[in-house]
């Protein structure tokens, strides 16, 4: 099989766009930021934080929609963070969106060694259902 097959094939292409989603989300989210005259450079980190949380709070629970609130709240509260550091102080809003993002590098990997005792991953986490969308012909 040919190398532009196997690239070309629907499941690479299935995973490709499912794995870039998140990534996708996030630049979106910055172009809007940017839009508004913010220059949010930490959206990495948040949304690294945020799926720490998230993680975390649906594993102790075992509801998966409890660690999406978890992972929204964390997410809101480091955005209100870089907030109040470039309004009320008047810090550099890139310095500010790079420093949470090196203190997402290195507080996730630490937390996740203290926590579950890997710094690459978790234990598996209760996960949302499945959901099927109907065909546009079962539809009409």
């Amino acid at each position: 099989m040919s190398v532009l097959a196997q690239v070309l094939n629907a499941s690479v292409f299935a995973a490709m766009l499912r794995m870039a989603t998140p990534l996708i989300l996030g630049g979106l989210g910055s172009v809007f930021s940017e839009r508004s005259g913010i220059l949010n450079l930490g959206i990495e980190g948040v949304m690294l934080i945020s799926a720490f949380v998230a993680a975390i709070t649906s594993l102790v629970t075992q509801s998966a929609w409890l660690g999406v609130l978890g992972g929204m709240l964390i997410g809101g509260l480091m955005g209100l963070f870089h907030a109040f550091l470039c309004i009320k102080f008047q810090a550099n809003q890139t310095v500010v969106g790079m420093g949470i993002n090196i203190f997402a590098t290195g507080i996730t990997p630490l937390l996740l060694q203290a926590y579950w005792g890997n710094p690459g991953s978790t234990p598996t986490v209760p996960g949302l259902s499945s959901i099927s969308i109907p065909d546009r012909k079962s539809v009409v």
